[in-house]
């Protein structure tokens, strides 16, 4: 009777023991989770602790690279996170596109992305050295922007109407300056809609085709209302249309490609920022926090409008279903352009 007994006082003092284990346990692992649960948050928040470095893949005076400036101002004014805008321009974007692929995933590198980099160098180029889906994290969309189509202010053609009449007269002998694939894919469009043979003349950026365009060397480029519109007003280049469906605030006097006989002819420019693949969850959504206050703000409003188009903010996920359907449209773009890939 006393060895039942004692039996059982040892089943008790072992269950007894093991409860005490498992008590500890779970608290252990509760511990664990709630850690887990502190720590990402805290990551996030103390982001950034050293400079973030933006990529622009076109050069000085474009607007991505006015683009790029308004968000590091509005971030070093906002979030007082120190910000450089680093141009890689050269091959419609693909330079800086690779460039930050191969970056550490961190939130330290970033890019200026546009639907050149992002969704049309995939059709325009029969190979990339970077996977504009694959290697890179959506952050945030920026804005929406269209071109506006110049001549030099001494061109005997005053309308597109002319301009179309006057290339027709000179088969052969008329060219064209892009940047982009924007800039690229409007030339090529025009020229195909309007039956006229032009040669385009691709450039690293589009401030240097705009400058060939003054000195006459070029007959006509599609290029950003930035920088043509005080070109325009000192009398260097002439406007004749727009590329979008509706005119734009800082030129409402330009009529669009449409209005003017151009069927279907929309084309617009779009700005997004991306991180390298693998860059952690908690950092991406802290940065598209960060800079969708600056979206928000009047001064970036204000560079965006006179770059003539429009802000737009959005979640990762949101950018990344956008990105996919420019992807499809600038396939079919590319194909009607009649643009043969390099």
């Amino acid at each position: 009777m006393s060895d039942s007994g004692g039996a059982g006082i040892l089943r008790m003092n072992a269950t007894a023991r093991s409860a005490r284990m498992w008590a500890k346990s779970t608290t252990w692992l509760a511990g664990i989770f709630l850690f887990g649960a502190m720590v990402a948050p805290a990551q996030a928040q103390s982001f950034p602790e050293k400079q973030i470095r933006i990529v622009v893949p076109f050069g000085p005076a474009s607007s991505t690279d006015k683009i790029a400036r308004a968000l590091a101002d509005g971030l070093q004014e906002t979030a007082k996170a120190k910000v450089l805008v680093d141009n890689k321009p050269g091959a419609n974007g693909s330079i800086a596109a690779q460039a930050v692929a191969q970056a550490q995933p961190d939130g330290y590198t970033l890019i200026l992305a546009t639907n050149s980099t992002h969704a049309a160098n995939l059709s325009l180029f029969r190979k990339l050295n970077y996977d504009p889906l694959k290697d890179f994290e959506p952050v945030t969309p920026l804005a929406t922007a269209g071109l506006v189509l110049a001549v030099p202010y001494g061109s005997e053609a005053k309308s597109l109407g002319e301009l179309t009449k006057w290339a027709k007269g000179r088969s052969g002998k008329v060219n064209s300056g892009s940047g982009s694939a924007t800039s690229r894919a409007s030339a090529r469009l025009y020229a195909v809609m309007a039956g006229i043979d032009a040669e385009d003349i691709q450039y690293k950026s589009l401030p240097d085709a705009v400058l060939e365009l003054m000195g006459g060397l070029l007959d006509f480029v599609f290029a950003d209302p930035g920088q043509l519109v005080p070109l325009a007003e000192g009398r260097k280049v002439r406007l004749l249309a727009v590329t979008t469906t509706r005119r734009l605030p800082v030129v409402p006097e330009v009529e669009t490609m449409q209005a003017l006989g151009f069927s279907g002819f929309d084309l617009s420019a779009w700005f997004a920022v991306f991180a390298p693949a693998g860059t952690p969850r908690e950092t991406v959504d802290q940065l598209n926090r960060m800079m969708s206050v600056v979206i928000q703000t009047p001064r970036f409003k204000e560079t965006i409008r006179q770059l003539g188009g429009y802000e737009q903010t959005g979640s990762p996920q949101q950018l990344r279903v956008q990105q996919e359907a420019e992807i499809a449209k600038w396939a079919g773009v590319v194909k009607t352009a009649r643009i043969e890939p390099q």
